[in-house]
């Protein structure tokens, strides 16, 4: 797909254990996200004199500036002898979170002094690296997040039931949690929306003060990846819509990943996965689903008189 200027590279068959990458030509620069939590994981700047980058003030890369050799050792300062990849005839500068490579076509074997081989040949970098890590020969890491940070929280469905937040340790129940519950757990929507077309609203009571129906409406939590449908009379949390952000799709890009879960079938595996924190051995993932959302209807259960917060 190919949204303006940025291509969106992306696998269809396995699209969220395949990294999505995010090609900007018009700038030389290819950003790679983790298919899992769409994080930031690498940044590869394929075209040096399209993209002005400095370091400590001083200019590496950019229209004006050749990213040669022996700029790149003065600007990054001293690092550990690079490595030399004789089937890509590249030479690769590795510095923490960043790596220069060189073409070194016509320089010959470059082990043992290609040091100095390199600093007399002076060539121009033509790819620059920049990445979690030591070295981006290793597994790519993630940034860590900030121990407050509730992006990609995991969220745990059970259906009929509800929905619960592992790291709130809070939880929403259909049909028994009221709008101002709703707002204490996930606090404001990022948008409200009001459904104006209802297909059941004639089955509805009239309002006598209005002399009409209340519609239900949305509340758009667009950082969560997520819908949270309130019924327009009792005020009452009766559905939610999780989306998944998959690539190509109508919404893409307007809302991030909800990590969400479903439980299969046990109460008693509910209880012991959230008590250890991971759920992974008894829920449904989205990974193993096609949809790009999933849309939980909810259904009343009186009998369910258990604490708030529990399923």
């Amino acid at each position: 797909a190919s949204y303006r200027r940025v291509q969106i590279q992306f696998s269809t068959h396995q699209p969220c254990r395949t990294d999505i990458c995010l090609n900007c030509s018009n700038i030389g620069v290819r950003l790679r996200f983790c298919a899992m939590s769409q994080r930031l994981k690498l940044v590869d700047v394929y075209s040096p004199s399209s993209i002005n980058i400095n370091y400590a003030g001083r200019s590496l890369l950019g229209p004006g500036t050749s990213p040669s050799f022996s700029l790149v050792s003065r600007v990054l300062g001293p690092t550990f002898p690079g490595k030399y990849n004789p089937q890509k005839k590249v030479f690769m500068l590795q510095y923490p979170g960043v790596c220069a490579m060189f073409p070194v076509k016509n320089l010959g074997n470059l082990q043992g002094g290609g040091m100095e081989k390199l600093q007399q040949a002076n060539p121009m970098a033509t790819r620059i690296l920049v990445h979690m890590g030591k070295s981006c020969t290793e597994r790519l890491q993630l940034p860590p997040l900030d121990s407050s940070s509730l992006y990609f929280e995991p969220v745990v469905v059970k259906i009929n039931k509800g929905i619960r937040f592992a790291k709130r340790k809070r939880s929403l129940l259909f049909r028994r949690h009221t709008l101002q519950h709703v707002l204490s757990v996930i606090g404001t929507p990022d948008q409200i929306y009001v459904k104006e077309l209802d297909s059941m609203r004639i089955h509805r009571p009239i309002d006598g003060k209005f002399g009409k129906t209340r519609g239900d409406y949305f509340l758009n939590y667009f950082s969560l990846g997520m819908d949270v449908l309130i019924d327009g009379m009792a005020h009452t949390f009766k559905k939610i819509i999780l989306h998944t952000n998959m690539p190509a799709t109508r919404n893409f890009n307007r809302y991030n990943r909800c990590n969400y879960q479903i439980m299969i079938n046990s109460d008693e595996a509910s209880a012991n996965s959230e008590a250890k924190g991971d759920s992974s051995p008894l829920i449904e993932s989205f990974n193993n689903t096609s949809a790009s959302s999933s849309s939980l209807e909810k259904k009343g259960d009186g009998a369910d008189k258990k604490n708030e917060g529990s399923f």
